[in-house]
């Protein structure tokens, strides 16, 4: 939440002051990148960049692991095994 408050922040201080400001925006797994761009309000022909598994230096392998451990302390050390 706090990073959706800076930005719209910043966004409406754009529209109040007209004054162009920069985002820069960067993650290797963000999958849902052009909902980000749209909340980011950038123009997709000029400004969203999308870099496919090609790019990486280094593979990346995603997992999902489900945790159904009610107990918060013992659901924390399960998540960090």
């Amino acid at each position: 939440p706090v990073l959706e408050s800076i930005v719209a922040r910043v966004i409406r201080q754009v529209e109040t002051t007209a004054e162009p400001v920069r985002l820069v925006g960067l993650s290797a797994t963000l999958p849902n990148y052009a909902d980000v761009a749209t909340f980011l309000r950038v123009k997709p022909d000029k400004g969203l960049f999308f870099f496919d598994n090609s790019f990486r230096p280094v593979p990346l392998q995603m997992q999902y692991i489900g945790v159904t451990e009610r107990n918060a302390f013992r659901r924390f050390q399960v998540q960090n095994e």
